[in-house]
């Protein structure tokens, strides 16, 4: 038998709490410790002291704009770290801490979360719901039932980057939206709009950083649509074995060829058929990732006659003061390698 243990209000600024339900309950086996006191979340304020809204973002990209939102007003933590890849990532005891603490998780969206996400939301509509001990903060069983000895669920909205956004039907269907400029303007506005809600004084400024963002993002577009269309009509095809790509083709107008090459144990493959398609589209190159086993990526190339292009940005953000440490600087070094490669 569960037994609440009341609202504990979080003040982030004048006129607006935003509230973390817990609860507690003394299941479990006889003489089981429990608690139904919260773990202790940290005052977070700015350089001039204001209280600042804490967002967890499960994307370096969705991380990034979110910041050039929330500015001085928003703390924003990626659960994915830089040069991660979200197919092959797994949330730790320090990602659900986080999430414990946060008032607002920010997905992408579109599928991407979907393996590891699910853990904690539960099809819950009011959110991730993690269960917190005395010990710290663990995922739910796969059924979502509470166990012991001692528990607390804590429920935190969760808001959609890519909501509204059309992902690009089959073969394609990836989640990386990011690769057309437009489609990161609507995130950007649906992102403004999350935190906007969730700390509803600090809205105006969130207005603001974000009509100065997309102001940025706008000339971002025009200039990568420059540089492709100065290549020549022959030159415009993108080979790649990344779907993701298939918006920036989409949107910069190139023809966009993938190749279905597996992973490094994902069996076996037509070597000899997958160079000919390469040969067939006259490219000097190939763009390929890390998912793609690289043994099979060097035989199509060389029977091919291709080189294979691997310095580029895709699923994550680069390290900090790297070329791709924010999103306009990736898509911007994007550009410059494909426009290379294709020229």
């Amino acid at each position: 038998m569960a037994r609440r243990c009341g609202n504990a209000g979080r003040r982030l600024a004048t006129g607006v709490t935003v509230v973390v339900l817990l609860c507690a309950a003394a299941g479990g086996t006889a003489g089981a410790m429990w608690t139904n006191e919260p773990m202790v979340r940290p005052d977070l304020r700015n350089a001039d002291g204001e209280p600042m809204l804490r967002a967890v973002a499960t994307t370096t990209q969705v991380a990034d704009l979110a910041r050039n939102v929330g500015g001085a007003l928003a703390h924003v933590d990626p659960v994915l770290s830089a040069n991660v890849d979200p197919a092959e990532f797994e949330l730790g005891p320090g990602d659900l801490q986080r999430i414990v603490f946060a008032d607002l998780i920010l997905e992408n969206g579109a599928g991407l979360e979907d393996a590891w996400m699910a853990r904690v939301l539960h099809g819950d509509p009011r959110g991730v719901r993690v269960m917190v001990t005395k010990w710290g903060a663990r995922a739910l069983p796969e059924d979502g039932r509470h166990y012991g000895p001692s528990w607390g669920d804590v429920f935190v909205p969760v808001a959609v980057a890519s909501r509204g956004l059309a992902v690009l039907p089959e073969p394609h269907g990836d989640p990386q939206l990011w690769f057309a400029v437009p489609n990161t303007v609507r995130m950007v506005d649906n992102i403004r709009d999350a935190l906007s809600a969730a700390a509803p004084p600090y809205a105006a400024y969130f207005r603001g950083n974000a009509a100065r963002y997309i102001a940025e993002l706008n000339a971002l577009d025009r200039a990568i649509a420059q540089r492709t269309a100065a290549l020549p009509r022959e030159r415009r095809t993108l080979v790649t074995t990344y779907g993701g790509l298939a918006y920036y083709a989409a949107r910069y107008g190139l023809r966009f060829v993938r190749l279905e090459v597996p992973g490094p144990d994902g069996g076996r493959a037509d070597v000899a058929a997958l160079a000919a398609r390469v040969r067939a589209q006259h490219v000097t190159a190939i763009f390929v990732t890390d998912s793609a086993d690289p043994e099979l990526t060097a035989q199509i190339a060389r029977r091919a006659g291709v080189r294979i292009v691997t310095d580029w940005y895709g699923d994550a953000l680069g390290l900090p003061g790297s070329d791709g440490d924010t999103y306009v600087k990736m898509m911007q070094y994007d550009t410059d390698a494909i426009v290379a490669a294709l020229r």
